[in-house]
């Protein structure tokens, strides 16, 4: 099965049903929408380990690596030896886990790591969609790795439906994971419930 044909199978996959036909769509390819809300680790980060946490304060995720702790903040392009984001990028070993504060309606990223096609045997990669810790779609690939395959992934919901967790990590033997140029958009009415919730902590502080 070719690129092609397992991102359609995949999509098709993902596709989740309602009277309104609400669904998640998930796709690999060579570019991908960007949004107004996103970290590319370029825009003041410190370089090294960071903690899981570090944006969560003004952005409302955090992301955690499979191998715990936030993201390894460096020019992983230039250390690898192989094209792994432009300038610094995040590492997370064994796989990204991103969990946002509210709800959201698309989201798109870069991702790389060397699991190869997925196969009876292990290797292979996925990127999960989640939403109140239950798995709403997702899409089984083949990820980019030394300058071969497609490195963006885009992930929109539509009719109604939103998500608020999404990862992305690998099968293969070797744990090395990077991701860059993450950028998303919130659920109508996110933005709204959140400013309504800090005005009603400050209330209660007062």
């Amino acid at each position: 099965m070719n690129k092609c044909t397992m991102a359609i199978v995949g999509i098709a996959a993902a596709a989740v049903a309602t009277p309104a036909m609400a669904a998640i769509s998930i796709t690999q390819g060579v570019s991908a929408p960007t949004y107004a809300t996103g970290i590319n680790f370029d825009s003041g980060e410190p370089t090294g380990g960071v903690a899981a946490n570090y944006w969560q304060g003004t952005h409302g995720i955090v992301i955690n690596a499979g191998v715990g702790g936030g993201p390894n903040i460096d020019d992983w392009t230039t250390i690898l030896g192989a094209p792994a984001g432009t300038a610094n990028s995040g590492r997370v070993d064994f796989g990204a886990f991103m969990t946002f504060d509210s709800p959201q309606t698309a989201i798109s990223f870069r991702y790389w790591d060397p699991s190869g096609d997925p196969s009876p045997f292990g290797g292979g990669s996925i990127v999960a969609v989640k939403k109140d810790g239950a798995e709403i779609a997702t899409l089984s690939m083949t990820a980019a790795w030394g300058g071969v395959g497609d490195e963006w992934y885009s992930i929109i919901a539509d009719g109604g439906m939103d998500f608020d967790e999404i990862v992305v990590l690998g099968y293969g033997f070797d744990s090395t994971s990077i991701i860059d140029d993450i950028s998303w958009t919130p659920a109508p009415g996110s933005l709204a419930l959140l400013g309504f919730a800090g005005v009603a902590l400050r209330r209660r502080r007062a």
